[in-house]
């Protein structure tokens, strides 16, 4: 499934909504639970989850700012 498809459905919608303040480790428990659950079963969001991390690090550099907090939890840091 991709993006677009993926954002019709209510719980893609509603997760998306929440990527954002997850990567950033700003989540209380169970909406972080609810992410990652959703994640670990959702190819579509799990892929935009990736990709707006890499945007985040990739205008982070831009600007010399350091991002290390925008990366799905569990991913090993970037290397310099």
């Amino acid at each position: 499934m991709d993006h677009e498809a993926a954002m019709g459905l209510p719980e893609c919608r509603r997760i998306v909504g929440l990527l954002s303040d997850y990567l950033d480790g700003e989540l209380g428990e169970t909406d972080r639970w609810s992410v990652k659950l959703h994640l670990d079963a959702c190819l579509a969001c799990t892929r935009l989850a990736a990709e707006l991390a890499a945007t985040v690090q990739a205008l982070g550099r831009l600007a010399g700012a350091p991002c290390a907090g925008h990366r799905l939890p569990g991913t090993p840091p970037e290397r310099s």
